[in-house]
């Protein structure tokens, strides 16, 4: 849920009789909100603006930086960078150094990922059309951005079967790029530095 912003001061809500409350709304599961404050939207290029929220409930300070991204501006290219380049990365590197180094105006972490472990997203991960890593069934949703610029939520799954050259029996592929898995996986070198089990197919 959003609430209103008003730039320095808390707004103003209305109960269902229509008289001032001076309690901002409170999100759905948060603690009451009783003050709100937003800076003035910043303008980082054409077609993305920046500001940050500042909540103030009885359970404590909430902050936000919110962007927003004019998909359909012809200044702006949407794309995605994993920590290091690969998908297991341990150094977890920052947002900051990843659009430093790719020369991005600005960078969003886009997924939950393995934080001081392995720094593997929790996700599936697309770039360019290219399945990077498969979904797994205990994390299926995905934010997507397509190429047409549209945003959506989708739930994914992954199967796949792999030839035995030596039999010619077509074994059920459990998932790409994923150390996190049981059964049979295929990784190839975007996986990054890591040992990997007797039931992988190396590409």
């Amino acid at each position: 849920s959003t609430v209103g912003r008003l730039s320095g001061q808390a707004s103003a809500a209305h109960d269902d009789r229509g008289n001032q409350t001076w309690v901002p709304p409170t999100p759905a599961y948060w603690p009451q909100v009783v003050g709100e404050q937003a800076t003035r939207p910043v303008t980082i290029t054409h077609g993305v603006q920046e500001y940050t929220e500042n909540y103030q409930t009885v359970g404590g300070a909430q902050n936000a930086q919110i962007m927003n991204v004019d998909l359909a501006d012809p200044n702006v290219h949407f794309g995605m960078v994993e920590a290091g380049n690969k998908l297991v990365d341990p150094s977890d590197e920052t947002i900051s150094s990843m659009a430093n180094r790719t020369g991005a105006v600005a960078g969003v972490n886009s997924d939950f990922f393995a934080i001081n472990a392995t720094g593997q997203p929790d996700g599936m991960l697309v770039r360019d059309g290219v399945l990077e890593a498969s979904p797994v069934a205990s994390w299926p949703y995905d934010l997507e951005v397509l190429n047409t610029g549209q945003v959506e939520m989708a739930t994914e799954t992954f199967s796949g079967t792999v030839d035995d050259t030596t039999t010619g029996a077509a074994n059920p592929l459990a998932a790409l790029n994923r150390i996190d898995q049981n059964n049979l996986t295929a990784v190839t070198p975007y996986l990054g530095a890591v040992t990997v089990g007797a039931s992988t197919i190396v590409n």
